[in-house]
């Protein structure tokens, strides 16, 4: 192994790619560069080290800071820096500045809407940025290794611009390799404990459609869920068929339609893989989960740019084009890979919740979100009869939240709100019958044979 990839292996850091055993340029993502020196001694030690071989060229994200500049900011450097001429600071001050601006208005958004156009801002400012470390005549790492191709050339930057994707790209026809902190290959995975299912069996536990929506990393939204059944009592999963999914099944589901879409719309796929270099969805870090559906660094899940290249690997294509294409709403290049343009590949059983959205009805989009269930230890639904109707039985958890148990449907509940289910009431009460009972388990609810009943 190469003696410097050896070295950040020794201080923590893990390989990200590689395309050769002898790299010349090693791009080494880590915290931002100047915390990191100034706050952990670890790193001064391996710059040190790195002072000590020879032909060595590093590069910096950051501020262009003058060596008298560095003394100041990185003291147990300052050795290093006087006798190391091959040290230069290649960021972009313009779009650095440019990002500083776009983070306050971030901050200070008022509107929902405002938050995406400001984080496509910022991801665009990263871009350039990262353009100028790569191509800059005088700072950029590309033309000084075409200056140097004998000598080790090492650019330090963030962790996130070493996942973005432009590096490995830019630098696949030299010998490089891309690392990062060993920490950070685990940290990103999305946090599934409550997508795997427990070794017990699941027949008994009851299925809740339509009450989940988005929830992604929202810890609200989780605490929300565990206040109601309690922690371990639930898990999510989605329906198909009348069959429970695991995540991982229901994911199959999602990326097979995709790939039947492609292989039904030549055009759309010879557009794609001659236009784009890669594909994204919320963010251009995206590009960094590769194939691997549970590394999820944003605050949103991504999934439709993951299964569009698990799609191309299986069609045996690749990307050929020349920018990374945004795969997300109408005003992006790719809307017409957007899961909810695409139809699934069995729109019929969709269970769909009559709710306007964005996506299209019988698309990929309206099965992911309509047929996403929770299920819920029995023991831990306790609940209300309180209307009869045609429909079925509707059920009060709470005054704001109730269910619908459909006759041939025991194990199954139906979210409602409870306004909707009271104002159905108050106008066609002709359709209801009331029924007068305590709060009881579903078990319970279903020994009562409440069906038997006349409206």
């Amino acid at each position: 192994m190469n003696s410097f990839i050896e070295l950040f292996h020794k201080f923590g850091f893990t390989t990200l790619s590689i395309n050769s055993e002898d790299p010349k340029i090693i791009v080494v993502g880590s915290e931002h560069t100047q915390d990191r020196f100034k706050k952990e001694e670890e790193m001064s030690q391996l710059i040190n080290e790195l002072a000590n071989q020879n032909q060595v060229n590093l590069y910096f994200e950051g501020h262009n800071l003058t060596k008298e500049e560095v003394k100041e900011f990185i003291p147990t450097t300052s050795k290093f820096v006087k006798e190391q001429p091959n040290i230069i600071f290649n960021d972009n001050l313009n779009q650095l500045q440019k990002i500083s601006l776009n983070y306050r208005f971030l901050s200070e958004a008022k509107y929902e809407d405002q938050i995406p156009y400001f984080n496509k801002k910022i991801a665009e400012n990263d871009v350039e940025r990262e353009k100028t470390m790569l191509k800059d005549p005088k700072l950029g790492i590309l033309p000084n290794y075409h200056k140097k191709p004998d000598q080790i050339h090492i650019q330090s930057v963030g962790t996130n611009h070493a996942k973005f994707g432009l590096f490995e790209t830019e630098l696949k026809n030299i010998p490089h390799t891309i690392l990062i902190p060993t920490a950070e290959t685990t940290k990103n995975i999305v946090e599934r404990k409550n997508n795997y299912f427990p070794q017990e069996p699941l027949d008994n536990w009851t299925r809740i459609i339509h009450e989940l929506g988005y929830i992604g990393k929202n810890k609200k939204i989780y605490n929300n869920i565990n206040a109601k059944f309690g922690l371990g009592n639930w898990l999510r999963g989605h329906i198909f068929d009348g069959k429970v999914l695991s995540y991982d099944d229901a994911l199959k589901l999602y990326e097979k339609s995709y790939l039947r879409f492609f292989k039904t719309h030549p055009d759309e796929l010879e557009w794609l893989t001659e236009t784009a270099s890669e594909v994204y969805d919320n963010s251009l870090t995206n590009i960094a989960s590769g194939l691997d559906y549970s590394i999820q660094e944003t605050d949103s899940a991504h999934l439709q740019d993951i299964a569009i290249r698990r799609c191309l690997k299986n069609l045996g294509q690749e990307f050929k084009g020349d920018h990374p294409i945004e795969v997300r709403g109408y005003k992006s290049e790719g809307y017409c890979l957007n899961p909810g343009q695409i139809k699934f590949m069995d729109p019929e059983k969709i269970l769909d919740s009559c709710k306007e959205s964005w996506w299209k009805k019988g698309s990929i989009e309206h099965f992911w979100q309509d047929n996403k269930i929770l299920l819920v230890r029995p023991s831990k639904m306790i609940l209300k009869p309180e209307y009869l109707s045609e429909e079925g039985l509707y059920l009060q958890f709470n005054k704001k939240d109730y269910y619908l148990m459909k006759c041939d449907e025991e194990n199954t509940l139906y979210f409602r709100k409870g306004r909707d289910v009271r104002k159905a009431f108050n106008e066609n009460r002709n359709k209801f019958k009331k029924i007068d009972q305590n709060f009881m388990t579903i078990e319970e609810v279903i020994s009562r044979k409440f069906f038997g009943h006349t409206i």
